[in-house]
């Protein structure tokens, strides 16, 4: 004999109902497992060698080395922030490169300086750096300049760069041939800052040839470069 149960307006089998309570329990008896694991998150970068001591004179610059070691498998963005523990000294005679480096996967050598002014007194202070590390992606990107004119007045290469994006741009280095760094030798008041569809006219201290081509190469200070050809007058 099948004994049915009455539900609302159905009527269901008893063997159903049971079917249905018994898949319920089960359901009921479910078990979760859970664990706990340590994570650490790392700081890829590590400054591994650097001076142990930097003197020179007032008026002069010194260059030094700083190794850095990436134990990361990506590549990453990095600044270089210096400071002297005389804060009014450095920023009255001190002045100290602002490279921007694209640190790759294991060790790489980086090339600094810092000037002292003629005009700086004598002292005994620490200089310090911090290291400031971005995505190399999102430093990479959103900078586009064009040099759209080379003129060659006796003695100089005149530049005229055009920037054609969104984004203020920073010139660093002006090279010629994939040699000699012209922008030590443009005009003091020039900062190398281009803004977003601004333009700039600089002139360059620079012993031309007649009729030879020179490559210029900007590179800006997140590490773009952009190139130029031009052929000085026969």
């Amino acid at each position: 004999m099948i004994i049915h149960i009455r539900i609302g307006g159905h009527v269901v089998p008893l063997w159903l109902v049971g079917l249905i309570l018994s898949v319920a329990l089960v359901g009921a008896y479910v078990t979760y497992v859970t664990f706990n694991v340590p994570l650490t998150i790392m700081e890829p970068l590590e400054v591994s060698d650097y001076p142990s001591t930097l003197s020179l004179y007032p008026g002069e610059t010194i260059g030094f080395n700083l190794t850095v070691k990436n134990h990361a498998s990506i590549s990453y963005a990095l600044f270089l922030d210096f400071d002297l523990s005389n804060k009014t000294y450095a920023d009255s005679y001190v002045t100290t490169s602002n490279e921007t480096y694209i640190i790759h996967p294991g060790t790489q050598s980086l090339a600094v300086w810092l000037s002292v002014s003629s005009k700086a007194p004598a002292l005994d202070t620490t200089l310090s750096a911090i290291l400031r590390r971005e995505p190399v992606e999102d430093f990479m990107a959103t900078e586009q300049i064009k040099i759209t004119n080379l003129q060659f007045p006796t003695g100089f290469i005149n530049v005229t760069m055009l920037n054609t994006g969104t984004n203020t741009v920073t010139i660093t280095e002006i090279h010629v041939n994939n040699g000699q760094n012209l922008i030590s030798t443009a005009n003091p008041t020039w900062n190398g800052v281009i803004t977003a569809n601004g333009n700039a006219t600089e002139a360059f201290t620079f012993a031309w040839v007649n009729g030879a081509q020179y490559e210029i190469e900007l590179r800006s200070s997140k590490g773009n470069q952009f190139t130029y050809t031009g052929t000085a007058p026969v």
